[in-house]
């Protein structure tokens, strides 16, 4: 944070925002120390996608408004040939979601549960990526992560399947090399660390995602992005104006009341909304760290 503050040459500097963090005491590392756990908007560029329902900031320039709600978003690409798919991430590691929370086929590590809702510091995988990197991310685009083993989802029948071994998952996976209009110059494989153009973007892709890119990817033609970011009723917070979006954790106060959502950021089960309470009862902080619990008030 200090670095931050010095390089920008600010007066006063907050933590917007919750970060990859490589350490013995953090198991939920994923492994790219920096990499912002969820959303993350800059100058109204996407450069991360959000732990999809957790809260975030949402700021419109110096003297805009500031707002605190819940987002998600969704990025789709549609392909020179008319085909569209959803974007499963943005400058992250293809195949590992940290925080969870994002979309397709996303399952936690831990307990091979399927889920698209957030989980905070925990690992969320999926086998059938495709992720964009642009120039922010760095000099090169990172080796997709693999994990080992195929199992059946009992509640659904779906199944996962990763490839027998690394040199399989790498022969399947592709990089889709495009310049600063997303007009597709190369297909390259197998996607690891090769070189993001200066100024362009790199589509990579792994298991269907592959298979997709492949299909649909022709040189010289270009993919169309779109992306939607939503607050929780729905509607588009996306203006002209929007400066910065930063995930960050459960909100605290709303509409002037003690407003507490820590379920909705994957950081406990437990949260305390006032239209859910019961008559005469309020919010109260318990005693475990970012959770809450309705209390009656007394007669």
């Amino acid at each position: 944070m200090r670095q931050l503050a010095k390089a920008s040459g600010a007066l006063v500097a907050v933590n917007g925002s919750e970060f990859d963090i490589s350490g013995p005491d953090n198991t939920g590392s994923g492994g790219f120390e920096g990499v912002p756990q969820g959303l993350y908007l800059q100058n109204n560029t996407h450069l991360s996608a959000p732990n999809n329902g957790r809260t975030a900031l949402l700021l419109e320039g110096l003297k805009g408004r500031a707002a605190v709600d819940e987002i998600s978003s969704e990025t789709r690409i549609t392909a020179p040939d008319g085909a569209t798919r959803v974007v499963d991430g943005i400058n992250r590691a293809t195949g590992q979601v940290l925080g969870c929370g994002g979309v397709g086929n996303d399952y936690r590590l831990s307990n091979r549960v399927r889920t698209l809702q957030p989980w905070r510091n925990t690992d969320c995988v999926d086998p059938d990526e495709i992720v964009v990197f642009r120039p922010e991310w760095g000099a090169t685009t990172p080796t997709p992560v693999r994990r080992d083993g195929t199992w059946t989802d009992p509640a659904t029948g779906w199944q996962v399947q990763w490839h027998a071994d690394d040199a399989e998952f790498a022969a399947r996976s592709v990089g889709v090399v495009m310049d600063g209009n997303w007009v597709v110059k190369e297909l390259r494989g197998p996607a690891g660390e090769r070189p993001i153009p200066p100024g362009g973007r790199v589509l990579q892709g792994i298991g269907a995602g592959a298979d997709w890119l492949r299909a649909h990817s022709e040189v010289g033609k270009a993919f169309k992005p779109g992306t939607t970011v939503k607050d929780r009723d729905g509607r588009s917070v996306t203006t002209p104006t929007l400066s910065a979006v930063a995930g960050g954790t459960p909100a605290l106060v709303r509409g002037g009341e003690v407003w507490m959502n820590p379920a909705a950021n994957g950081m406990s089960q437990a949260s305390c909304v006032p239209a859910e309470l019961g008559p005469g009862e309020k919010c109260r902080p318990t005693t475990r760290s970012c959770s809450a619990m309705p209390v009656r008030s007394p007669a």
